[in-house]
């Protein structure tokens, strides 16, 4: 575990081109599955544009495209055919990794879905299971210090794996 907390820092550090000490990094680890840790890197505003990045560490290698790092967590949790997590938890680790122009955070409670309800999306709502193209997946929205709220779908490659899909949907469009 330590060992992969410090592959996350060094890999984001060098990424995003900043001294490790200057980095906030949440992570996510699954007790059940040994050697995964999902990471979020950022370094908070400071005047200058927020830098961040996400990624995982799955059994000793750092994968830092959001789409790859979410398949490999879904091949640890044997996560397919047979949805083996909650749609809350898909959605906290997928966070994590969508592209996005600040940290974002996952949108669960009706105080979260109050603007988005009043700007004519009456169906956002909390982490739920949802099937795309035929795959089990989960789609959630999630909200930043740009965008308000954004919805998205993300689904396992039908190859375990393989790069998951990460489709976008409505979004209030930031501003």
């Amino acid at each position: 575990m330590e060992q992969a907390l410090e592959q996350a820092r060094t890999t984001s550090s060098t990424a995003l081109g900043l001294d490790a000490e200057a980095l906030r990094i949440t992570t996510y680890t699954d007790p059940a599955v040994p050697g995964l840790v999902v990471f979020h890197a950022h370094r908070p505003y400071d005047g200058g544009r927020v830098r961040q990045m996400g990624g995982a560490v799955v059994d000793g290698r750092t994968y830092v495209n959001g789409a790859e790092a979410l398949g490999k967590v879904f091949e640890a949790w044997g996560y397919g055919s047979a949805r083996t997590r909650p749609a809350e938890d898909v959605a906290r680790v997928a966070v994590m990794l969508v592209a996005s122009d600040e940290p974002s955070s996952v949108m669960t409670s009706e105080s979260d879905f109050s603007y988005a309800k009043r700007s004519g999306f009456d169906d956002a709502a909390g982490p739920t299971d949802v099937d795309v193209d035929g795959r089990p997946g989960v789609r959630f929205w999630f909200s930043n210090g740009y965008n308000p709220f954004t919805e998205v779908d993300v689904v396992p490659a039908a190859i375990p794996g393989a790069p998951a899909t990460i489709r976008y949907g409505r979004t209030h469009g930031g501003g």
